[in-house]
């Protein structure tokens, strides 16, 4: 691929994690408006403390898929803050970066992204391979697992 193929991709790759970062919203918001109907329907019994049981276990997984939708909203407010069309000199959030065992694209830590049938990863500059390569450029060297590698580009 030469640069320019390089630029649209991460476009794409850029679209894709929007795209995903988006259903993983909608199906936290989903999750959090069931439990709020089966908190609503949940009819006091007899038996009280199965009641009570029963909505405090609706109460902590309300907790829990908030706390997945905050995380999800700050991950699709970085993404919004990202330029992908932006040409990078060096390794920052918005760069894609070549390097031996695959490309990778700064931005939210997703994992894999496929696009066009290639995988790709979405990696956070704050995961330990980020930390590694920040502010590096084409050509440098960086250390990472206790073994040394290459740059092969910033785009």
């Amino acid at each position: 691929m030469n640069e320019g193929d390089y630029l649209k991709t991460k476009e794409k790759i850029h679209h894709k994690c929007m795209m995903l970062i988006g259903e993983q919203i909608d199906r936290l918001t989903k999750q959090l408006s069931d439990l709020q109907d089966a908190k609503n329907n949940e009819t006091k019994s007899s038996a009280g403390d199965k009641y009570e049981t029963g909505r405090a276990m609706i109460h902590n997984q309300e907790n829990l898929i908030d706390s997945q939708l905050v995380t999800s909203k700050r991950l699709l407010n970085e993404l919004l803050q990202i330029d992908p069309f932006k040409k990078q000199d060096v390794v920052t959030t918005g760069s894609l970066v070549i390097l031996h065992n695959g490309i990778f694209y700064i931005s939210a830590g997703l994992g894999a992204v496929m696009v066009d049938e290639q995988r790709y990863f979405a990696l956070s500059l704050k995961s330990p391979l980020g930390v590694a390569i920040r502010n590096k450029k084409s050509g440098e060297p960086y250390h990472f697992q206790d073994k040394d590698f290459i740059i092969l580009n910033v785009l």
